[in-house]
């Protein structure tokens, strides 16, 4: 096999630079142009190891004042706070971190703001792209190594690219991305053991030194050191017989140099950081213990975490499997020590589901080695049957379509779907909870992102709900407050129910190049949207013409020698991927095509005044605003002058058209008011800016099928002359 691997390789490597430069280019253009703002940086693991690369640069320090204090951060040995996480992501975030500082014509920043500076951390947030289009090339190697066509190596890094969770991962920021590069990395090194005693030893150190870089990336990596040592185990075993001249020991030795830096680097870390090398964490806690069997399950086939679900492309690896094994058996042995060490370690994770995230995050490492396989099914296309055709084109449209949802609507609209639809099953709301959705088909992601796409185009008719991105204002930690400008406009602090239908960019598609910025004018935003979609087609057409990757050609009369003509191989793989990304672009545009026709013909105004006493319906329950009182506050001095203060309560009867107990928190309204005039949509969230405070918050229950009456108590101004309750729906009702 060695020399058919030297052929191979020694084959493509004229081309192998363009091919891959042209593959770099085309993923990470499509990855910046789907780039989303469905979070300010997506989420805290990131932001936290953002700081911590922003402490590196402006302060030689490993410390950090985290944006919010919890189990993920804690004191060290010298009483400053550090993060539980390893160094891998946020060293590769350095160079990134001065490269937007520059940009932003910065001198430094400060770390320890909630909220970033937007250039700097936007260019910070470059990292994931770039390494996942470095992973599709790498995985473009790794096909060609194998001995799959050009055309079958580019179909199935296209596949990997745009038809699997790798791209919902990219866009997530998390260090997931990284430790996939790094795991393909130790495989494709594993693979070119093969080509002699020579070149063995480099690979050996790679392997060796890629797989040390995992355990960098995440501490879970450890589990991936092992992996390969007995993979050289049973390579030097089975090779004994062909009397392999390499001792086994020594390639043992070569593989542990390689791992030992980046052990060293973790060590010494912990040692700095908590004056242990074996402490990786601030607060230790019990990370394994959950059942395995359920573990497994959930992780593969629930329907709100299972990976088949996720990437229904994994599937096509069962039929193929028998002539993978044929073509590549080390190949298929690598990937079942990885795929079966992960599925053995995260099984039994008691975090298994690393809520909040976007499908079984813990595997997305394993899609590779799960894709591979369907190369098989792509390079013989026109020896399928038709009736195996379908099924595959099926599989992967669906495959592509979950991406879609994924990359357009933000996951965290069934995150708040969920709690405000379902309080009851989330066990406790804290960091790690479990909100107990992942049997429920209804409540899966998938399905809550595909039905957003219909109700954010219903959205887009009606209201057209564009975000107003501030230079303050949603760009810093996951947790940010409540007051967000929604449709140009102001929100008051919602309930996660009402959150999915008017807060934020989950109620909106979440591509950047849909929103105005404050810092980039709506021309710029749209010419580098176009510069970007335009390189992203020109260097898709390039590959596609330079692999003769035609959609149709006719079937030849007769194989040659070696199977179909090269040219015929090539498109027939382009073929099935092609006819399945058309069906999932239509698949999702019925889908808006659905939500538009939704849409009324004429738009309603999104604030209706409503008079005092009228019905307000909201969803299952409805309210009416009876009465409102105004008290004067006297002075605090006993003299009996008025403070300049006013006390307002307003009366609001509940009605419940439900069976059952209804939690409808009053923060959900809002007093306006003014001095010299009405404003009909003040900073809610920042009540004080009205010069209005709310006294009394509570959270009433509404009695199954009968009416609740609840009073809300503000401060406000004595002088005001113009003031209006603001509540859900929205309504607006004058008192």
């Amino acid at each position: 096999m060695g020399q058919v691997v030297r052929q191979r390789v020694d084959g493509c490597s004229r081309r192998g630079p363009l091919v891959g430069a042209l593959l770099f280019v085309c993923v990470l253009s499509g990855y910046l142009l789907s780039f989303n703002v469905d979070q300010p940086a997506h989420n805290g693991d990131w932001f936290l190891r953002y700081q911590v690369a922003c402490s590196i640069v402006e302060r030689d320090s490993f410390a950090i004042r985290p944006y919010q204090q919890d189990a993920r951060s804690g004191p060290g040995q010298d009483h400053q706070l550090y993060t539980e996480y390893t160094l891998g992501q946020s060293v590769a975030l350095v160079p990134l971190y001065m490269l937007g500082r520059a940009l932003a014509g910065r001198a430094h920043t400060d770390c320890d703001a909630p909220v970033a500076v937007p250039i700097v951390l936007l260019t910070c947030k470059l990292l994931d792209p770039i390494l996942g289009a470095l992973l599709c090339v790498l995985f473009y190697a790794t096909a060609r190594l194998l001995r799959y066509s050009p055309g079958t190596s580019l179909a199935l890094a296209l596949l990997l690219a745009f038809g699997t969770s790798l791209w919902p991962d990219v866009l997530s920021n998390l260090e997931h991305t990284m430790e996939s590069l790094f795991l393909l990395a130790a495989f494709y090194a594993a693979l070119r053991l093969a080509h002699g005693p020579d070149s063995g030893r480099l690979w050996v150190l790679v392997m060796g030194l890629a797989a040390g870089l995992i355990f960098l990336t995440r501490v879970s990596g450890l589990l991936a050191l092992p992996i390969f040592a007995l993979y050289l185990l049973i390579l030097h075993w089975h090779r004994r017989s062909e009397g392999w001249p390499r001792p086994w020991l020594r390639d043992e030795a070569i593989y542990v140099a390689g791992v030992l830096p980046s052990v060293a680097i973790n060590l010494a870390y912990n040692q700095l950081r908590f004056g242990s090398p074996f402490r990786f964490e601030p607060v230790p806690g019990q990370s394994l213990g959950y059942p395995l069997p359920s573990g497994i399950a959930n992780l593969l086939i629930s329907p709100g975490k299972g990976l088949i679900w996720y990437t229904p492309a994994v599937l096509l690896a069962i039929p193929a499997v028998r002539r993978y094994w044929r073509r590549s058996p080390r190949a298929v042995l690598l990937s079942g020590l990885i795929c079966a060490a992960y599925l053995l370690f995260y099984g039994q994770v008691v975090y298994w589901h690393g809520d909040p995230a976007w499908g079984p995050r813990y595997l997305f490492a394993l899609l590779p080695y799960l894709i591979l396989p369907a190369g098989e099914l792509l390079g013989r296309w026109t020896e399928l049957r038709r009736s195996r055709r379908a099924p595959v084109v099926g599989v992967l449209a669906a495959s592509i379509l979950v991406q879609l949802a994924a990359a357009s609507v933000s996951f965290w609209r069934q995150f708040h779907y969920v709690m405000g639809a379902y309080p009851a099953q989330v066990v406790q709301y804290s960091w790690g909870f479990d909100m107990n959705y992942y049997w429920k088909p209804d409540q899966s992601p998938i399905a809550v992102s595909l039905a957003g796409i219909a109700a954010i185009t219903h959205d887009y008719v009606d209201h057209a709900p564009l975000l107003q991105h501030g230079e303050d204002q949603r760009l810093g930690a996951a947790n940010e407050g409540c007051s967000f400008r929604v449709y140009g406009r102001a929100s008051i602090c919602l309930t996660d129910l009402d959150a999915v239908r008017y807060r934020a960019n989950w109620n909106t598609f979440t591509m950047w190049w849909l929103h105005p910025y404050s810092w980039w004018s709506t021309g710029t935003v749209a010419l580098l949207a176009l510069l970007l979609q335009g390189i992203f087609v020109a260097t898709g057409a390039l590959l596609l013409a330079y692999h003769g990757a035609a959609i149709r050609l006719p079937r030849p009369r007769a194989p040659t020698r070696a199977g179909y003509p090269r040219r015929q191989e090539q498109a027939a793989a382009s073929r099935p991927l092609a006819l399945a990304g058309l069906l999932a672009a239509l698949c999702f545009g019925a889908i808006m095509l659905a939500g538009a026709l939704d849409s009324p013909s004429r738009a309603t105004p999104l604030v209706q005044a409503q008079p005092m006493g009228a019905r307000v319906v909201q969803g299952q329950w409805s309210y009416a605003v009876e009465s409102m009182r105004r008290l004067p506050v006297p002075a605090r001095d006993g003299s009996g002058r008025s403070s300049g203060r006013t006390l307002v309560l307003v009366r609001l009867r509940f009605h419940n058209t439900t069976a059952r107990w209804l939690p409808v928190p009053q923060q959900r309204f809002a007093l306006v008011a003014s001095g010299g005039r009405m404003l009909p949509l003040a900073p809610l969230g920042v009540a004080s800016a009205a010069g209005v405070y709310r006294l009394a918050i509570t959270w009433p229950f509404l009695r199954p099928r009968g009416d609740t009456v609840s009073t809300l108590v503000y401060l406000a101004p004595a002088s005001a002359r113009g003031l209006a309750l603001l509540g859900p729906g929205i309504a607006l009702t004058p008192l």
